[in-house]
């Protein structure tokens, strides 16, 4: 997955295009539906708008826009409801295309229009209430749990949990000995959202993968044949055929529909049909988008039950806890709260979507940087290269480190210089000018960033533009060519330099010396003309 894929609708989109069940499931969600439909562009919306209380009919919409008025919108639209597939099309007569919406997406958008509680996470019951929970302390928690994943990446120490580092590890932001890799400084440097986001998003992706799938456990007898269903009891799991005549749960016990086998390639039954709990799929992806997006609509502070989780949202919910995301009081709570930021994040559209910078508070708080609870902080650079950021936060320090050259360290402000040498330092870290820049004017103090002047003065993007260009990696370009030499005459080697001129492929000649270089890729064309010349 690249850094560069930060929003939900890439992701979504990503998801259409496998073709599986997730999608199925993510529209027999009401919350679900409401989320991806806040995602779509303004007329997408308007067209779903008017085609759920329709029921399901064929139109074409493209008699709805008037010829010369807003095609590339429309296109648009239309491209984007196809890709997520909440609207099947088909060939038309005249050469035009109809259009019907999902019938499950129609179906729950309904119920949400309706005003339907079908499918919403309830309260957890009064007897179970958490005395002394109090909002500023559910931030206070998210923002110092996600800190403690941010100076682990700096700084190392102790790991925050194994699945952390194992997500960390697979978004190639530190290597195998924990030591931060050149995506992992690009990565500090974005905004909040999205470092949460690409986080939450690998999650899911490597959890579907910790789910060992195999399509058939081939036992020889055929008691167990494709897809069988398993019971959970303490550390195994009961695997029966697929026809068993069982509900999904009985007596208290989780039924779970098995897909893999715990080894790659094992395609025997276990002893007795049972096997390690770890063994079944239970991290699915649709399970946990559903949770995203459903906990967008919780508010701050509203206490939600466990009880109406399945065991794969659980257990997504305990690792949400461990970065901030989710707030439980105790290990072992019967309810959970969400954050700040985590009622954010399912409608977020990313740095990749276009979005503009969260606009900073009057009390110098960027709002990104308020989001978990954390400390308020801002910075100001001037046109001398100097930068005064007001923060006592370590971590901020750590990051302000990785291009500065820090000069003074007070209890409430850090007091730096912007050089040459700190910021090819940074350029070695595989940082660059952009994220520099947008990290110094997403955090700029509201006296620089509401000014007619830019938050970073010109002198200052200038230089720092003109640092990065100055990199040997920008003023060489390399590319793969081949070197010809001992020809069997002048007239011969006169030929074959023009031919390559023709060609494009000319690099560099030397008549005296009898030398060519071509490029590599035109090799076979320029081999190809010289036996012609040799016949």
């Amino acid at each position: 997955m690249a850094l560069s894929d930060t929003n939900v609708y890439e992701y979504l989109k990503a998801v259409a295009a496998r073709r599986d069940d997730t999608l199925r499931e993510l529209y027999a969600n009401a919350g679900a539906c409401r989320c991806i439909f806040e995602s779509l562009p303004d007329l997408a919306k308007q067209y779903v708008m008017r085609l759920v209380p329709c029921g399901e009919i064929w139109v074409v919409l493209d008699e709805w826009v008037a010829e010369g008025a807003a095609l590339e919108q429309h296109r648009e639209s239309c491209e984007r409801l196809s890709e997520l597939r909440i609207m099947e099309k088909r060939a038309a007569q005249g050469g035009k295309e109809e259009y019907r919406l999902h019938t499950q997406f129609r179906e729950q958008m309904l119920e949400w229009l309706c005003g339907s509680e079908k499918g919403r996470w309830q309260r957890a019951p009064a007897a179970t209430k958490d005395k002394g929970t109090t909002v500023e302390a559910m931030q206070a928690s998210a923002s110092k749990k996600w800190e403690k994943v941010l100076q682990f990446m700096l700084s190392g120490g102790e790991p925050p949990s194994p699945t952390v580092v194992e997500v960390l590890r697979k978004l190639k932001l530190i290597d195998a000995q924990h030591t931060i890799r050149s995506e992992g400084y690009s990565y500090l440097l974005h905004d909040l959202s999205t470092q949460l986001w690409l986080f939450v998003r690998m999650y899911i992706e490597s959890a579907s993968e910790r789910a060992q799938i195999v399509q058939r456990f081939g036992s020889e007898d055929g008691r167990f044949g494709d897809g069988c269903l398993a019971v959970e009891e303490g550390t195994t799991v009961t695997l029966l055929p697929v026809a068993a005549p069982a509900p999904l749960t009985e007596g208290g016990a989780q039924w779970w529909r098995v897909r893999h086998a715990k080894q790659p390639g094992d395609t025997k039954a276990p002893p007795e049909g049972r096997v390690p709990a770890e063994c079944v799929e239970r991290h699915r992806a649709a399970e946990m988008l559903v949770f995203l997006f459903q906990l967008s609509f919780v508010q701050l502070g509203q206490d939600v039950g466990i009880e109406q989780l399945t065991a794969g949202q659980r257990q997504f919910k305990e690792e949400l806890a461990d970065i901030g995301l989710v707030y439980r009081r105790k290990s072992n709570s019967r309810r959970f709260y969400a954050t700040r930021l985590a009622l954010q994040l399912a409608t977020f559209k990313g740095e990749a979507g276009g979005v503009e910078p969260p606009p900073a508070s009057a009390g110098g708080e960027s709002a990104l940087g308020a989001a978990l609870g954390g400390e308020a902080w801002s910075v100001i650079v001037e046109s001398n290269f100097k930068v005064y950021a007001y923060t006592a936060s370590e971590h901020i320090v750590l990051l302000l480190n990785l291009f500065l050259r820090v000069e003074y360290l007070l209890p409430n402000l850090v007091v730096g210089t912007i050089t040459d040498k700190s910021i090819n330092e940074a350029f070695d870290r595989g940082i660059t000018a952009t994220q520099i820049l947008s990290f110094l004017g997403n955090h700029a103090h509201p006296r620089m960033s509401s000014g007619r002047g830019a938050a970073v003065p010109e002198t200052v993007a200038d230089q720092i533009y003109l640092w990065e260009r100055e990199l040997p990696r920008n003023r060489i370009a390399h590319s793969d060519a081949m070197l010809y030499d001992q020809w069997p005459s002048l007239d011969v080697f006169r030929r074959v330099v023009g031919r390559a001129h023709e060609l494009g492929a000319h690099r560099w000649s030397s008549e005296e010396g009898m030398l060519l270089v071509v490029s590599a890729e035109k090799h076979a064309s320029m081999d190809s003309f010289y036996r012609s010349l040799m016949r």
